[in-house]
């Protein structure tokens, strides 16, 4: 008996947040906040792409952790440095 996990609906979920996942922080905090402000103070339906993508986009941004570098500022985990910073 298939999983939940299993369905093709859910694949299909989890192939479109792949997206997200390869966004560095800043892009996917930009892109979270331009959205947002697209939402903000209208009504739309659920079902409505933008939504939808919103809700992909969202856990990605919380189960992503944000590591602190030695200089100080914060950096996640897919972040790239230059070749200099890494010896």
């Amino acid at each position: 008996m298939p999983t939940e996990s299993d369905s093709p609906l859910d694949q299909l979920w989890t192939e479109y947040g792949q997206v997200f996942r390869e966004f560095d922080d800043l892009t996917l905090a930009r892109w979270l906040a331009q959205t947002l402000g697209q939402l903000s103070g209208k009504a739309w339906r659920w079902s409505h792409p933008l939504i939808g993508a919103y809700r992909l986009a969202a856990p990605v941004s919380r189960s992503d952790p944000v590591q602190p570098s030695r200089n100080g500022s914060t950096r996640s985990r897919n972040a790239r440095g230059c070749s200099a910073c890494s010896q």
